[in-house]
């Protein structure tokens, strides 16, 4: 018996391929099954040979819980229109907060994207950071008002929100993907609907 962990997207190419996986070892009479990372990545396949769903994690002790915050909000992802770092950049400005972006952006479209949609938006309110290193990025996990996390697909997990979590920072998030798995609105974070919702969560 195998199991396989779809760790992205399995729709598409990705989830024929799965598919395909599934039925020839199927018809060999060996037993394949898959395990999503939420329950929300399995609708892109729903007839793939589920076993269970189990969520990504952290080793707690890497990271450096606090509960007084600065006044600052974080946003980290790639830069890419899937992320949405612009609609971070709006909602902490909304809201009257500095945002400091941890990004990466190193590939074309990536550096397209910054260059078209993201680099006319920044001013002195949002300090930009290409990839910093792991303990630059645990100690403003810790000390951020809040993790903004934009997002413009659904997204499998999001290993982001759950080091933020360990961190004792909310997420403000948006409904999708696997995001109502992970926040509990209004206890460790707030999901909305619109991008328009997101300044008046950092502020709640």
């Amino acid at each position: 018996p195998t199991v396989v962990t779809a760790h992205g997207p399995v729709d598409g190419e990705l989830g024929d391929y799965y598919g395909d996986l599934s039925r020839y070892y199927g018809d060999l009479g060996e037993r394949i099954t898959f395990v999503s990372i939420s329950n929300s990545q399995r609708a892109g396949a729903p007839d793939l040979p589920w076993a269970a769903t189990v969520y990504n994690g952290v080793r707690v002790s890497d990271h450096d819980f606090r509960r007084d915050k600065d006044d600052f909000v974080l946003f980290v992802g790639r830069c890419c229109p899937e992320k949405a770092p612009e609609l971070a950049v709006h909602a902490a400005r909304d809201a009257g907060r500095t945002l400091i972006a941890l990004t990466k952006c190193r590939e074309p479209d990536e550096k397209q994207h910054f260059e078209q949609v993201v680099e006319p938006l920044l001013g002195s309110d949002v300090e930009w950071l290409e990839e910093p290193p792991k303990e630059r990025k645990h100690d403003l996990l810790a000390r951020a008002r809040a993790l903004v996390m934009p997002i413009q697909w659904d997204e499998p997990f999001g290993m982001v929100m759950i080091e933020a979590l360990a961190s004792g920072t909310p997420v403000v998030a948006l409904r999708r993907g696997a995001v109502p798995e992970i926040v509990e609105d209004g206890v460790n974070g707030f999901i909305c609907d619109e991008p328009a919702e997101l300044s008046s969560a950092i502020e709640r």
